[in-house]
């Protein structure tokens, strides 16, 4: 009897799974589809920080280039520069400066515009200077085609230094290109486009070295303005900052000078007084932040990565 009721109970079991499996299947309610996204690239609104580079016009002691030429040529290696993720290149004539001096030596003198560089949140200056251009012919002496073969060597120094007026690279390239069948030969008097290749060819070569060494250069930018609870910054999104973005909040050290010789050793580290979030951004590359720990703000207070 008892082997009876155990059979019935497990056909009962049975006879309801199987009822609820058809009712299962026969549910009008559709089935919970889920997806979940896993982003394996980077983000694209995310931006490396950048550092601003400002280029001051080409030196050209030998004046080998016509002006409108110097500056064609200098647009183009800004915009080679502007090719890297890592820095802001621009022409110095667009913060409106006056030239820096020449030194005696032939070179700028980069005193001239610290203040400058520091005012504008510009991290380091370049200067590039043509300072050899050579062209050598050679005309075969047996033989009955006489095909003249030419030389072309063009030499360019670059110097970049820092906001103190630190060098942190200065470098001589020299391009020298070869002419075999002579195809350059009728270009030698029209320097309008010889030179400018030259000259553009050997700039370009710099980049990667340029790029390099500004890497010890520290980031920074400045408050412009204090306006109740908003804050306006000289650095934004083209400098690489996001919204939502801490930034340290520090004041101008102060000049450290040895007491016995009196020569300057350099500047303390300003004092921390606290941090801004950005909250949007304005004009070409500005940012507004607010307070987010800390008080006493003031205009010209340097702002630094968090």
């Amino acid at each position: 009897m008892m082997k009876k009721i155990i059979i019935f109970v497990c056909s009962l079991l049975v006879i309801g799974l199987l009822s609820c499996t058809t009712q299962m299947k026969h549910s009008n309610s559709s089935p919970v589809r889920m997806v979940k996204d896993i982003p394996l690239s980077k983000n694209p609104d995310h931006q490396m920080i950048k550092k601003r580079l400002m280029v001051l016009p080409i030196l050209d002691p030998k004046k080998v280039l016509p002006e409108d030429l110097s500056k064609a040529i200098k647009k183009g290696f800004l915009k080679e520069l502007n090719r890297n993720d890592e820095v802001i290149a621009f022409d110095s004539e667009d913060l409106k400066i006056s030239i820096p001096k020449i030194t005696i030596q032939g070179n700028y003198d980069f005193k001239d515009i610290q203040k400058t560089l520091k005012e504008f949140s510009v991290h380091s200056g370049l200067e590039a200077q043509v300072y050899d251009l050579k062209i050598r012919k050679s005309i075969p002496q047996k033989g009955l085609l006489k095909t003249v073969k030419t030389e072309y060597e063009c030499s360019v120094v670059v110097k970049v230094v820092n906001q103190s007026g630190k060098e942190l690279y200065n470098t001589m390239k020299t391009v020298t290109y070869k002419d075999q069948e002579g195809s350059l030969a009728e270009e030698v008097d029209n320097p309008s486009k010889l030179v400018g290749t030259l000259i553009k060819d050997t700039l370009y070569e710099f980049v990667p070295q340029i790029v390099k060494s500004l890497e010890t250069v520290s980031w920074e930018g400045r408050i412009a303005s204090v306006q109740g609870e908003r804050l306006f910054l000289n650095v934004g999104k083209i400098s690489g900052l996001n919204v939502g973005d801490l930034l340290r909040v520090v004041d101008e050290g102060e000049e450290i000078y040895d007491t016995e010789t009196g020569n300057f050793i350099g500047k303390s580290p300003g004092r921390l007084k606290g941090t801004l979030e950005v909250v949007s951004f304005f004009g070409q590359d500005g940012a507004i932040a607010v307070i987010h720990s800390g008080a006493g703000f003031r205009e010209n207070d340097r702002v630094e990565l968090y």
